[in-house]
């Protein structure tokens, strides 16, 4: 949601690259010249972003199917479920794991500069 004025953050695809702006605050032009091809009307899909990574504990936050599925994986093992299975089905089980109520404190826990680069290299990544 626009954090504006909260309306619904849409996407389309110009020229193969994915947009995403408020219909409200940030109106599509008419403009658009005739070689860019524009599909408008996509809600938009929770995504990771490597430009602007959040930190797992914010993205666990906000869904599970931000996460890798590296990140899924742990943290099912944390929770002594299976890990084994696409990323759809590990995002369904950790979701159900944690709509039953539980409420993991270290997950809202704010990181150390050197707590989060260890958390970072043992989820594999590497920027």
């Amino acid at each position: 949601r626009c954090p504006r004025c909260n309306t619904s953050i849409r996407s389309w695809d110009i020229a193969t690259r994915t947009c995403y702006a408020c219909p409200t605050c940030q109106p599509l032009s008419d403009d658009v010249g005739d070689d860019t091809a524009v599909a408008i009307g996509k809600p938009t899909t929770l995504f990771n972003s490597h430009c602007a990574q959040e930190s797992l504990p914010m993205r666990l936050a906000q869904g599970a199917s931000k996460l890798t599925v590296m990140e899924l994986k742990s943290e099912l093992q944390k929770r002594l479920l299976p890990d084994t299975g696409k990323k759809a089905e590990l995002v369904q089980r950790l979701q159900a794991h944690l709509s039953n109520g539980e409420v993991k404190s270290e997950c809202l826990k704010i990181l150390s500069a050197p707590e989060a680069a260890l958390e970072k290299a043992q989820a594999g990544e590497n920027r």
